[in-house]
């Protein structure tokens, strides 16, 4: 018997005690241009502005209304669970992620450098 269902619960679980990303709030600062993808890209920050995640559906080039270049970056592929350094460039006014080598939903964590 397999319950895979279990190992992403588990997955999503081992992300948020690891991240410590239980005070997590929305964030409007997704500004891609097309309704539909702004729409399904999620992101939130923590209180403390230290914590940013983004969820994205498909591999997709990602625009932010803010600077980024504060932040260290991992991105996961969620269907293979792999992990990996993300593509970003930063301006003072927006970040943009390059898109990922892979196509399948995934996950930006960014973490506030000390």
């Amino acid at each position: 018997m397999q319950f895979k269902g279990a190992w992403e619960g588990s997955f999503v679980k081992y992300i948020y005690e690891l991240y410590d990303f239980f005070d997590l709030e929305p964030a409007k600062i997704i500004i891609n241009k097309h309704e539909k993808q702004k729409n399904e890209i999620r992101a939130a920050k923590t209180r403390d502005g230290k914590k940013i995640i983004i969820y994205f559906p498909f591999a997709e080039e990602i625009n932010v209304g803010i600077d980024l270049s504060a932040y260290d970056f991992t991105v996961i592929n969620l269907s293979e669970k792999q992990f990996g350094k993300p593509r970003i460039v930063c301006t003072p006014e927006e970040s943009s992620f390059r898109m990922p080598d892979f196509n399948s939903d995934g996950l930006y964590i960014g973490v506030l450098r000390s």
